[in-house]
């Protein structure tokens, strides 16, 4: 349930994210279907889980040389990635561009969070 809880958290973030950006306009959003939206947060799991450390763990000595400003970046190629691989399996909820991506990285952050933190807060009261 914990982990369903998390998938829809995440996918509200992400949505929420890609809204915010397209009114920015640094993204657009190219499906209002549930579908690609739990697609495209499957594949933002696994770009987080597999793909995001082992490029942070290469380059780690040039996160260091820029105190952390490549880690920044690092994260917002990590979300300009996933609409790319999520049209590889034909599941592309939303484009965006670079700017979009790395402000993307850090919104979605912030909001999943957030809204984490409410979800979460809400759960362990229903156990008291």
């Amino acid at each position: 349930m914990q982990l369903l809880l998390r998938l829809v958290v995440n996918a509200a973030a992400l949505y929420a994210t890609v809204f915010l950006l397209e009114k920015m306009g640094l993204a657009k959003i190219t499906s209002t279907a549930w579908l690609p939206w739990v697609g495209t947060v499957l594949v933002m799991a696994f770009v987080n889980s597999l793909v995001r450390p082992l490029v942070q763990f290469l380059a780690a000595p040039l996160t260091c040389l820029t105190l952390g400003i490549l880690g920044i970046l690092i994260n917002g190629l990590m979300f300009g990635l996933i609409p790319v691989i999520a049209g590889a399996f034909g599941a592309r909820a939303f484009e965006v561009e670079f700017l979009g991506a790395v402000l993307g990285a850090i919104m979605v952050g912030l909001i999943g969070g957030l809204l984490g933190k409410a979800v979460l807060h809400e759960s362990e009261r229903e156990k008291e």
